[in-house]
């Protein structure tokens, strides 16, 4: 595969749903947090607070609860 192509990873956990305008942050070399964003199409969405942490060498996502959130 080139280095500069896309393709489909296998991953386990509770990933986000697809999103646009959200922001992903290495937090350490193995993990990035993913925040907020919006779902839908650019013309109907929903913007999202919620917060999701990939685990890079597990390919494993978590979705993480605030006090506030049920």
């Amino acid at each position: 595969m080139d280095e500069n192509e896309w393709s489909n990873m296998e991953y386990t956990g509770i990933a986000p749903l697809p999103s646009f305008g959200h922001t992903a942050t290495e937090i350490t070399k193995t993990k990035i947090i993913l925040f907020g964003g919006a779902t839908g199409e650019p013309s109907k969405y929903i913007m999202t607070d919620s917060m999701y942490i990939f685990y890079i060498f597990k390919k494993a996502w978590a979705k993480l609860e605030g006090i506030n959130n049920h």
